[in-house]
């Protein structure tokens, strides 16, 4: 049984739009998880680095013309008010936490982890963890 309950996260308190954002660096190791979105402006570059300081239990990084579960979720659940350009989502439940429950078995299913989807102008990003990920905004001349 599939169930879809995205909403909406703002761990920045700042306006950004996933249009002016790009995946531009990835750090998977085995302390830590992390990434990089840069803004497409020439003058100021802004980037978001999003890190997950313990393990995360999976991710996939999807581009968005291929993408065909996190956006339909997404824009299912919210109907006419979604927002294409809003950049972070959260989700308790949905096809794709289902599927990593059936690949283990549900071992871990009962262990409340949380689906975290990075929308930018050309990728979906979804990260499975238990805890919310540091968020930090940097400013670049």
């Amino acid at each position: 049984m599939q169930k879809n309950t995205p909403t909406t996260w703002n761990p920045l308190n700042y306006s950004t739009k996933a249009s002016i954002y790009m995946l531009s660096h990835i750090t998977d190791g085995p302390t830590k998880f992390e990434f990089v979105l840069s803004s497409i402006h020439e003058k100021n570059i802004t980037k978001i680095k999003i890190l997950f300081r313990k393990s995360t239990q999976a991710y996939k990084i999807t581009r968005k013309k291929y993408d065909a579960e996190t956006l339909p979720m997404i824009k299912l659940a919210f109907g006419t008010q979604f927002d294409p350009e809003w950049m972070f989502y959260t989700a308790s439940e949905s096809s794709y936490l289902e599927w990593i429950a059936s690949e283990s078995y549900d071992v871990w299913k009962p262990l409340g982890f949380i689906q975290f989807s990075f929308i930018t102008s050309d990728m979906i990003i979804d990260v499975v963890a238990s805890y919310e990920p540091e968020v930090m905004l940097i400013n670049e001349l």
